[in-house]
């Protein structure tokens, strides 16, 4: 069965094709191949080991139909597709126009004609929630952002603003959400849809419907926990009659052919259920129906190739949980060399030499590490990758997780975390100290690393007590932790010691007023910073009360006004010893960051001159321990700007484990004075990172609420 996939983008919003994947490669008897198809080469997803047999680059949709047609029916002259399945929002429309097309060169689909798919089009949603008495959040599609702000008066805040095809975003003000509305719809100005906001329990159901709008079944969730873009990061199957219910009378509204996402909210103090939202593809938690015993996916594809849907299960088994977690991977450069060039490449092997994924095989004795930052909510904290580079080495025994709430997701990662532990979220070190007591005595630590910058002077404050009890660390002291931080390193007027590395100038401002001015000291775009994280570009002084506000209600009362610079985005990940000598360096450009800043691509590049005006700095703050340099490379005039120094492990580290560095081990072993043995390193690799879905068994996740702790290997 040869099987074309869209949907491998998406980096912190995944789409659904790595989901619909690995739906079909867990319920397929029999050989299976699948194409995963995209529009540029940094489909990350799609690199996941296992995911996908080949990669195929398409034309945008901007390009034509025509120009996507004859890509895909090239590919089919080559390959022999026997089904096509569009994952993406932006493709229904276009696959739906090429359907009769494709159809007739062999290959099959389900999806909608495209008189319905325009239907629930998001623009006209409200019409049609309107027409047919569906109970919805008022709605309104505004084509003219222009009037925007007008229109977002008239509704009651808060309000989502939603994008023409996918994407939604919170504000509270008319002129926040006119801001929203221009940068969601950019240069395509095609207006935004605005909602209000309901407040209660979510819910989403997936159906799918075969060529007779008749249902092949569906499966609903609640949503357990909620992202700051709206998605469901956590969810569980249930059984609700009134789901139920509304599905069978919405396919009988429509002539619905494929999948069909609804997301409904439930009011606090009510049983009625509203409409929110309509998708006309699978979700990106759709694996979780083959964990229900009703894998949809799988049931599309058994009826589009006319094979009977032997399936036992009637409906899906209800309790079941999901959790959003990621997938690293290392894959050979020639591989993404040969998207770029050809247009086409083999996938990652899952039983290749090319995975980080943390099962390289356990001794029976060894050390204990412990790694604090372990959540992909709303971020992705580096214990993740700490955990995967520390899982090469055969001298490492057993790795500990601690967490700071139930749904942190890398406490269920059963290939990175032998058990997990909740620490208190309270700022007191001493609170942190006693729970750390009573790890400790039932479940011995040799060494902890601490990975999130929050947390650091807790673990600093009682470092000397976690030492007498045995559990070595490697830590700066409070004055080198202060040197670095942003309002420091910016306003010392520091000098780096070469004239081709540079701190940009910079302001500090205490109001939107001070913002404004600093502004009128560049010309320019500008970069406006959080003392702690974030980065908000305002290309003219209409921008900076949005941006103020975004850091205000963080609670920042400071500001960093910068030069905004285009160039390369490098980092130079380290790790000192007590000596505070640089004892490792690894430099990487990123390839695709998230919105956040995350790294979900990188290279390995060469830059020993910068590593060396890095290292000469941190030596000169007396540091100690990991710490990670964010450089921006100015090409046109070969200079590098310092933009942060970050006081741990970058998130992306797994990749030093794979390229045979590996920095999380040469911290480990230092902290214990033991020698590093350095392995040759690999400079060929492209680092790669994807979100998926994880089984959670629902029996852990009560142990972990409940005890306070979980057991991966019990």
């Amino acid at each position: 069965m040869r099987v074309a996939i869209t949907g491998f983008g998406g980096l912190d919003l995944p789409d659904s094709g790595l989901s619909v994947a690995r739906s079909l490669r867990a319920g397929w008897h029999g050989q299976l191949v699948i194409h995963a198809l995209g529009y540029d080469q940094m489909m990350t997803s799609a690199w996941m080991p296992g995911a996908a047999d080949y990669l195929h680059v398409l034309p945008r949709p901007s390009a034509g139909e025509a120009s996507v047609l004859c890509r895909v029916l090239e590919l089919h002259a080559r390959y022999q597709f026997d089904v096509l399945i569009p994952c993406v929002d932006d493709d229904i429309a276009m696959f739906s126009a090429l359907a009769p097309r494709l159809r007739k060169a062999g290959i099959k689909l389900s999806v909608p004609d495209q008189s319905q798919f325009s239907l629930l089009e998001r623009s006209r949603l409200p019409d049609f929630w309107f027409e047919h008495q569906i109970l919805a959040p008022a709605s309104n599609y505004v084509a003219d952002l222009s009037e925007v702000q007008q229109e977002a008066e008239r509704l009651r805040f808060p309000l989502l603003v939603k994008h023409t095809v996918s994407g939604e975003q919170i504000v509270n003000s008319g002129h926040e959400a006119r801001v929203v509305a221009e940068k969601m719809s950019g240069d395509a100005d095609q207006g935004v849809i605005l909602q209000q906001v309901i407040y209660g329990e979510e819910y989403a159901v997936t159906v799918v419907a075969d060529e007779q709008s008749k249902s092949l079944g569906h499966v609903a969730i609640r949503k357990l926990v909620i992202n700051e873009n709206g998605e469901g990061d956590c969810g569980t199957v249930v059984d609700d009659p009134w789901i139920n219910q509304f599905v069978d009378d919405l396919l009988g509204l429509l002539k619905w052919q494929g999948p069909l996402e609804l997301e409904f909210v439930r009011q606090t103090g009510t049983t009625q259920l509203w409409l929110k939202d309509i998708h006309c593809r699978f979700p990106n938690w759709i694996i979780l129906s083959h964990w229900a015993d009703f894998n949809l996916p799988l049931r599309m594809l058994k009826q589009l190739t006319k094979l009977p849907l032997d399936f036992n299960s009637l409906v899906a088994k209800t309790g079941a949980i999901f959790m959003h977690g990621v997938s690293e991977s290392a894959i050979p450069e020639n591989h993404l060399s040969s998207l770029q060039k050809l247009g086409s490449a083999e996938g990652i092997n899952p039983h290749g030499l090319f995975s980080i994924t943390g099962d390289k095989g356990k001794p029976s004795t060894g050390i204990t590490v412990a790694v604090t930052g372990i959540s992909t909510f709303n971020m992705i904290n580096p214990g993740l990758g700490i955990a995967r580079a520390l899982r090469h080495s055969t001298e490492i025994e057993k790795i500990y997780g601690l967490n700071y709430g139930t749904f942190d997701s890398g406490s269920f990662q059963t290939n990175l975390f032998d058990q997990s532990f909740r620490i208190p979220i309270s700022k007191a070190p001493q609170d942190l100290l006693e729970r750390l007591k009573q790890v400790q005595k039932s479940h011995p630590i040799d060494v902890l690393i601490p990975s999130l910058d929050g947390e650091l002077p807790k673990f600093i404050a009682i470092r000397q007590e976690l030492e007498a009890m045995g559990i070595s660390l490697l830590l700066p002291e409070k004055e080198a932790f202060e040197a670095r931080s942003k309002l420091n390193l910016f306003t010392s007027h520091r000098d780096l010691g070469d004239k081709d590395v540079l701190i940009p100038r910079s302001f500090v401002a205490y109001n939107l007023n001070d913002v404004y001015r600093a502004m009128s000291h560049f010309n320019g775009p500008v970069a406006i910073k959080g003392p702690l994280f974030g980065c908000v570009k305002a290309e003219h002084v209409d921008d900076a009360p949005a941006a103020w506000d975004t850091f205000n209600k963080q609670g920042e009362d400071r500001v960093i006004v910068q030069p905004w610079v285009n160039g390369e985005m490098i980092a130079v990940a380290t790790v000192c010893n007590q000596k505070h000598q640089t004892i490792s360096s690894m430099t990487a450009m990123k390839l695709a960051s998230c919105k956040h800043g995350s790294t979900w691509s990188a290279r390995q590049v060469s830059l020993p001159d910068l590593e060396q005006v890095f290292a000469d700095f941190l030596e000169q703050i007396k540091w100690v321990g990991p710490a990670e340099g964010e450089f921006l490379h100015d090409v046109e005039n070969d200079r590098f700007f310092l933009l942060e120094i970050n006081p741990r492990f970058t998130g992306w580290i797994a990749f030093s484990g794979e390229t045979g560095l590996n920095h999380p081990l040469a911290a480990v072993k230092t902290a214990l004075g033991q020698t590093l043995h350095k392995r040759k390193n690999r400079d060929d690799l492209i680092f790669m990172r994807s979100s998926y879905a994880i089984e959670v068994d629902p029996v852990r996740l009560a142990s972990l609420s409940v005890n306070g702790q979980v057991n991966n290997h019990g």
